[in-house]
């Protein structure tokens, strides 16, 4: 079978499982309708809700991001990953996106069992704040960011980073000339709790 969309998986690992919609909205904190939503979508959820929907499902989050080829390979030292630049941002296009940003997962071909990292191209309206469970610390490789951390507003230029408590609503647009690309790295406390 060819690549799958995000959805797809979800959908599919669901039905596979056996589990209705009504379980897995008890066992994310999700309701029924909002999962149905997803399931009938093109648009990957944000990643906390794909997070959530991914542990109700049984999985890593980054099974249902990778690519199947790239899940099933095999091919590497599950000790250490290496990405080369050629291997991410300027071959594979952002794999998702949503209102306010588009992003790429990176190294998720070892299973992210801690942290998540990714590439965030923010766009140029603020999207929806995001609100999760963590930390979370991000980098800006290029361009100039403008990120709304609850009531506080910042600036973030070309190598400036910032780290703080995701549970605080957040989100951020670029401002000046392109876009903000910015290297954002998730740990949820549950993760670490949930893998190890």
């Amino acid at each position: 079978m060819g690549n799958m969309t995000v959805v797809e998986k979800i959908k599919r690992l669901r039905r596979n499982k056996n589990i209705t919609l009504k379980a897995l909205a008890e066992e994310t904190g999700l309701t029924i309708g909002y999962l149905s939503r997803i399931e009938n979508s093109h648009t990957v959820p944000p990643i906390p809700t794909l997070d959530k929907i991914a542990r109700g499902l049984g999985v890593n989050t980054s099974y249902l991001l990778l690519e199947e080829k790239e899940a099933d390979s095999g091919d590497h030292d599950p000790n250490f990953l290496l990405v080369k630049k050629k291997e991410t941002t300027e071959d594979k296009p952002l794999r998702a996106s949503r209102k306010g940003y588009s992003f790429q997962g990176l190294a998720l071909e070892m299973g992210a069992r801690n942290m998540y990292p990714y590439l965030l191209v923010a766009e140029r309206e603020f999207g929806k704040a995001q609100q999760h469970d963590g930390e979370e610390f991000m980098f800006v490789l290029k361009g100039t960011l403008e990120f709304l951390h609850g009531s506080n507003k910042y600036v973030l230029e070309k190598e400036d980073c910032a780290y703080f408590y995701a549970h605080i609503p957040h989100c951020g647009r670029s401002i000046g000339e392109g876009k903000a690309h910015v290297l954002t790295i998730i740990y949820d406390y549950r993760k670490h709790d949930s893998w190890v």
